[in-house]
């Protein structure tokens, strides 16, 4: 009898045991969902849109983000004190999209410069990925699909650029010329002859703004200069399909030069 009750005790002890076995395995599995949703909160790109007096062009080239076929992106969007009604065209996508488009701007609305602008995106942004689109610009629907998907196959390039289609004053697109898609293991000779980086076109790690210094606010091609310190260190990738049309007009504050378009 005695026997009897000690196997009693021991059953009734394991099956408590495996009960709470069970629990704990059901909690952990709650915590691990609970991590991994917060970890997806994250987007995967980050996108840059800085803008000066481009009130006008603003909606085309939002919306050309907005109707991405990939959409973990977090738009970022800096108004650099433009005198136009660029603030109210912003604040209205902004609380049209609040989940995509975080809208920001310098100090009392000043103009600082399209470099400042751009580092001050950087620092906002979360995106493992990080692109930009000038204000007048816009980007053809498949841009972040293409890039996102050469990036998980290329994760040793330091940038990737395409080709890009301009745009003139009457709307009128113009084809690139005969080019093919390439990686160049050592590309900083030919990026300090000259620009090949049709800046609205690029996408980078964001890690590197750590690892190689963000925008240089004191130079006017800061772009070029990033562009090439990253090749100094990394192979650069370049698509030959374009991925958006620059536009060409009186205005454009783009850091990029015209010039130098593929």
């Amino acid at each position: 009898r005695r026997n009897h009750k000690v196997c009693r005790r021991i059953i009734t002890a394991s099956r408590e045991e495996a009960k709470r076995q069970r629990i704990l395995k059901i909690f952990a599995t709650v915590l691990l969902g609970v991590s991994e949703v917060c970890m997806s909160d994250k987007p995967t790109v980050s996108i840059c849109i800085c803008s000066y007096n481009h009130a006008r062009y603003l909606p085309q080239t939002i919306d050309s983000v907005l109707t991405q076929t990939y959409q973990d992106f977090e738009l970022i969007i800096v108004d650099d004190g433009s005198k136009d009604n660029s603030h109210e065209v912003l604040s209205d996508y902004q609380q049209r999209y609040p989940d995509k488009i975080r809208y920001v701007w310098h100090a009392n609305h000043a103009n600082r410069g399209i470099s400042v602008s751009c580092n001050l995106a950087v620092s906002l942004a979360q995106g493992g990925l990080f692109a930009w689109l000038g204000s007048d610009d816009y980007w053809f629907p498949e841009k972040l699909a293409k890039q996102v998907r050469f990036f998980d196959e290329h994760p040793e390039v330091g940038m990737l650029h395409t080709s890009a289609l301009t745009l003139d004053a009457n709307g009128t697109l113009f084809p690139v010329s005969n080019v093919h898609d390439a990686i160049d293991t050592q590309p900083l000779a030919a990026m300090v002859l000259s620009n090949p980086v049709v800046a609205s076109t690029a996408m980078m790690p964001t890690r590197l703004f750590a690892e190689l210094g963000a925008f240089d606010e004191n130079l006017v091609f800061s772009d070029w200069e990033l562009w090439i310190r990253i090749a100094a260190q990394y192979p650069i990738g370049f698509l030959a399909e374009p991925s958006c049309a620059y536009r060409v007009h009186g205005q454009n504050v783009s850091i990029s030069s015209k010039a130098d378009i593929i």
